[in-house]
């Protein structure tokens, strides 16, 4: 043994390489692959098991949430047990409550209010609504009616308000007092973004002037607004003087004119036949009686 060990000895001086010693270990790569596919197959399962638990655990929110609302809007604590409805003007109490589908002794959590609320904006006099609860056993309906100022007078009847909307159908005995408009088409019905025709925008004026306070022409004793497109506006009115020929432009100082004719009538019986005013031309203004024999009186010029 000392021999060789010599003898290597003696190689490795001549060689300049060391026999004796050992080769490098080399490593187990094998073993590194399991490792990494041990760690992977962890990663793998805990993935899946957050995974599992979170498909189990929304179900059970799920059912608690519906186990906590039936429980909820079942509970007689909260039934109705008052129900506040301002606003209405043309429906009445139950009728609000019918449109609206609420019936005392419902649970106000069960209440859809958007439902509701669409429900209510179905009926054509309704413009507005507004539904809210009042915890714990009320609830409150709020409306805003549209105001009809006239009856469009096409097809069956339309009411109209004071801007020239149409809102709903005439109903039998719901514009007994409204002044009537005729001679305007469905094309003078102006979509929401479009603009009105001239002559819709003539009675849009004309009415509007009659509501205000010191209106010469009030919105009671306005009978009819007849529109041609010729001529302008003709409106039949309550009183003494009839009709009252307005055109289509320069209304407040027509109308104006119209209040001083009707001092004079009611001061001088030189007026007192006077039925019809035609005010179309300011500077000539004609008056005489609505029909020839009705009265004997000449027509008048001012």
């Amino acid at each position: 043994m000392g021999n060789w060990r010599n003898s290597a000895g003696k190689i490795a001086a001549l060689t300049g390489n060391d026999v004796t010693k050992k080769k490098p270990h080399r490593k187990n790569r094998s073993k590194a692959r399991q490792a990494q596919r041990r760690a992977r197959v962890r990663r793998l399962a805990a993935t899946a098991l957050k995974t599992a638990g979170g498909l189990i655990a929304v179900p059970a929110m799920a059912a608690a949430f519906i186990f906590a609302h039936d429980l909820v809007t079942q509970w007689d604590h909260f039934n109705v047990q008052t129900i506040q409805v301002a606003g209405n003007r043309h429906l009445d109490r139950q009728q609000v409550l019918d449109l609206a589908g609420i019936r005392p002794g419902q649970n106000i959590l069960s209440v859809n209010l958007g439902l509701c609320r669409k429900k209510l904006l179905g009926h054509g006099w309704i413009a507005d609504a507004a539904v809210n609860r009042k915890l714990p056993a009320g609830l409150g309906i709020e409306i805003r009616e549209h105001t009809a100022a006239a009856v469009l007078d096409i097809g069956p009847g339309f009411l109209m308000d004071a801007q020239g909307k149409i809102f709903k159908k005439r109903a039998p005995g719901e514009a007994a007092r409204l002044p009537v408009v005729s001679g305007l088409a469905f094309a003078d019905i102006a979509a929401p973004d479009k603009p009105q025709t001239p002559a819709m925008q003539a009675v849009v004026e004309l009415l509007e002037m009659g509501r205000t306070p010191a209106a010469v022409i009030p919105e009671q004793r306005l009978k009819k607004i007849r529109v041609d497109r010729e001529t302008g506006l003709t409106l039949t009115l309550a009183g003494r003087i009839e009709t009252v020929k307005i055109g289509f432009d320069r209304y407040t100082e027509k109308l104006r004119m119209l209040g001083m004719i009707r001092q004079l009538a009611g001061r001088s019986d030189t007026f007192a036949n006077i039925e019809t005013i035609d005010l179309n031309n300011t500077s000539r203004i004609v008056l005489g009686p609505v029909a020839p024999d009705r009265c004997r009186v000449k027509n008048k010029e001012v």
